[in-house]
């Protein structure tokens, strides 16, 4: 098209497009780095089974933040990346009474949500039984019990950085493309337990 596009939470590499996204990488770091310094080691990451890019850059910054551990394991499972999906799957897979990590960072608060709705539908308490981390901080995640540790994502930064640069690109009608990743933080509310100290006694 003629007109100045930027294209928003979505990246081409073959494409000269302007681009903003979230750091998705990084905010998975944070979230595991978090679930590691309160002294959990065994983590495992609720995948959606639906793959795009923001997920598999999740994995990347989840898998990064463990390699970075000695000691750390990581763990998958694999669920729908919507509400029922995601509870129907948890619950199959619940069924079989598997081994279960002590945390778990889901790729989406949905995921997250919808896992711990499972969870304790098998008698689990969380986070006494079991540490959870979400992503997007959607307004789900401070309403649910208990309150969800999560990614929060600045929405209204993300998009005034994007009217911003189609700003600039009106004014410029520069051939020059730019990929604008937006950092995230991690909001610490109620659903990770501090085994911290118990780390540090087995040591």
């Amino acid at each position: 098209l003629p007109q100045p596009i930027v294209v928003l939470d979505s990246y081409f590499e073959t494409l000269n497009l302007d681009c903003v996204v979230i750091n998705n990488e990084q905010g998975a770091y944070l979230a595991t780095r978090h679930l590691i310094e309160k002294g959990h080691r065994k983590i495992g990451h609720l995948a959606s089974s639906t793959r795009i890019n923001n997920f598999s850059e999740r994995e990347s910054g989840f898998l990064r933040a463990i390699s970075e551990t000695p000691g750390c394991q990581a763990s998958t499972i694999a669920v729908a990346s919507t509400q029922s999906g995601a509870y129907h799957d948890m619950t199959a897979y619940l069924d079989e009474n598997p081994s279960l990590p002590t945390a778990l960072f889901a790729d989406n608060d949905i995921i997250a949500v919808s896992c711990i709705r499972a969870l304790k539908e098998h008698g689990y308490s969380i986070p006494e039984d079991l540490s959870i981390i979400g992503f997007d901080d959607m307004p789900l995640s401070y309403v649910t019990s208990p309150k969800l540790t999560t990614v929060h994502v600045p929405k209204e930064q993300f998009g005034q950085r994007a009217v911003m640069r189609l700003m600039e690109k009106i004014s410029s009608r520069s051939d020059l493309s730019m990929k604008i990743a937006i950092n995230t933080t991690l909001k610490i509310r109620n659903s990770v337990l501090d085994l911290s100290q118990d780390v540090q006694k087995d040591a």
